[in-house]
C-alpha cells in the first residue's frame, strides 16, 4: 500500500495524505502536476525518517509530483467582476512585481478556475480572450471555426470556453489544428452544443465572482532545481529542455540558468512545450567599436545591464556594464575571441547562450525567480 507524504519546506511540517485530491483541499492555493521530479535538500528537513524516505526519491519506481508556491493573494472586488468579463478587478492593487502575463487561479470553498491574462494595470488583469463563431459539424466536445486560427498562441489546453448562445461552459483539452479544438463536456446550457454561428469566447470568465473568491497571482514556479536542458548550443537564442513546461508558466519574464554552482540569468519572451525563446538583439557593429565599447542600433529597448554579449565573429563575449544610447552600449573587456574587439561589420548577438558557458543535456532551466512566496511542498508517494 502506498501513502502520500508532504513536507512543508519552511514550516518543517510533515503531513501523511492518502490522495492528491485530499491535497488540494489542503491547498487550494497550490497546482499540483505530475511531471516533475523533486530533488529535497536535507537541510530543509530535520527529521531523520524523513530525510531516510527522501534519500529515496531516486527510486524510479516512486511516483513524483511537484507544487509551484503561489506568490500573493488577493480579494475579487465584490461587484466588478460578471459573467463573461474580460478583466478580473481586485479589492487592492496588484503587486508590481508579478509577472506581466501568467496565470491566476481564482478558488471559493476549495474550488480553483485558473484563467490566462496578457496584462495588468493597478488592480486589474486583463484575461486573454478569443472571440469566434461556431462552424457546422461540432458537438458537445468539437469546436469548429471556418474563420480564424487557434494557432495563433491565444488558445492553449486549460483555458475555459464559453458558448455564450448557449450559456454553456467547458475547459479546452486540446488544439488539434487550425480550426478545431476538443474540451470536456460542455455544461450549464440550453443544448451543451457548439452549433452552427453560436457565440463563442475562449478565456472570460465563465461565472461572476464576488469579494468571497481569492485570486492567487503566478507561482514562483521555481520547480526546486528546474527544468532538466537539452543539449544548448553556443550563440543559441532558443533553450530546449528535456521535460514539457508547465502551461502556466508566464510567457515573458526572467530565467536562471544553472551550471554547476553557477547560475545565469536571461530575459525569454516565449515558454511552450519544451522550448524557451530569449528575448535576442542580433546586430552589425558599427565602426568606432573598441575592446569595452559596442556600436549598434536598438539598444534601449534590447539591451540591458548584464546581459550577455557575444561577438559572434571574433569568437568573443562580455557583459554589459551600461546601455549609454540606443546605439552604444558599454561592456566589460571582451574574452575568449581572436582579436576581443568589437569591430566594424562583426555580427553580434545580445542576450544570447553564449561561449562563456556551455550548457549540456542535464542542466538545469529555472523558471521565474520571484522570491516573494508563501509555502513550498515536497511531496511524494511512498511505500507504506
Amino acid at each position: 500500500m502506498k501513502r502520500i507524504v508532504v513536507i512543508e519546506t519552511t514550516s518543517k511540517k510533515v503531513i501523511y495524505i492518502k490522495n492528491i485530491s485530499e491535497l488540494s483541499k489542503l491547498y487550494p492555493q497550490l497546482r499540483v502536476t505530475q511531471d516533475a521530479l523533486v530533488v529535497a535538500e536535507a537541510d530543509l528537513i530535520t527529521s531523520q525518517d524523513v530525510i531516510a524516505l527522501l534519500n529515496e526519491f531516486s527510486n524510479a519506481s516512486n511516483e513524483y509530483y511537484e507544487v509551484g508556491d503561489y506568490k500573493d493573494i488577493l480579494t475579487s472586488h465584490n461587484t466588478a467582476n460578471a459573467k463573461d468579463n474580460t478583466t478580473v478587478q481586485c479589492t487592492a492593487s496588484i503587486p508590481t512585481d508579478t509577472p506581466p502575463t501568467g496565470i491566476i487561479r481564482i478558488v471559493k470553498s476549495g474550488v480553483t478556475k485558473s484563467y490566462w491574462y496578457s496584462s495588468f494595470t493597478d488592480d486589474t488583469f486583463t484575461l486573454q480572450t478569443k472571440t469566434v463563431a461556431a462552424a457546422a459539424g461540432g458537438s458537445g466536445t468539437v469546436l469548429k471555426i471556418s474563420t480564424g486560427t487557434f494557432l495563433d498562441g491565444t488558445v492553449k489546453p486549460g483555458m475555459l470556453i464559453r458558448n455564450t448562445t448557449d450559456d454553456s461552459y467547458a475547459t479546452i483539452v486540446s488544439i488539434d489544428s487550425a480550426t478545431q479544438l476538443t474540451t470536456t463536456a460542455l455544461s450549464g446550457g440550453s443544448d451543451n452544443t457548439f452549433a452552427a454561428s453560436d457565440s463563442v469566447i475562449i478565456g472570460v470568465l465563465v461565472a461572476a465572482i464576488d469579494n468571497t473568491y481569492s485570486i492567487y497571482t503566478p507561482s514562483e514556479d521555481i520547480i526546486n532545481n528546474g527544468k532538466p536542458l537539452d543539449v544548448t548550443d553556443a550563440y543559441a537564442d532558443e533553450i530546449n529542455t528535456l521535460d514539457n513546461i508547465p502551461i502556466d508558466t508566464p510567457q515573458s519574464g526572467y530565467l536562471l540558468l544553472k551550471k554547476d554552482s553557477t547560475y545565469t540569468r536571461y530575459r525569454y519572451i516565449k515558454a511552450i512545450n519544451k522550448k524557451i525563446t530569449l528575448d535576442t538583439l542580433k546586430i552589425t557593429a558599427g565602426s568606432g567599436g573598441d575592446s569595452t565599447t559596442l556600436i549598434g542600433t536598438g539598444f534601449t529597448a534590447g539591451a540591458k545591464v548584464g546581459d550577455v554579449v557575444c561577438n559572434v565573429t571574433d569568437g568573443s563575449h562580455a557583459t554589459i556594464v551600461t546601455v549609454d544610447s540606443n546605439t552604444q552600449v558599454t561592456t566589460g573587456a571582451l574574452t575568449g575571441g581572436i582579436h576581443n574587439l568589437f569591430s566594424e561589420g562583426d555580427t553580434v548577438w545580445v542576450h544570447v547562450v553564449g561561449s562563456a558557458i556551455e550548457y549540456n543535456k542535464g542542466e538545469r532551466a529555472i523558471m521565474s525567480p520571484w522570491y516573494k512566496t508563501q509555502t513550498g511542498l515536497i511531496i511524494a508517494t511512498i511505500d507504506n
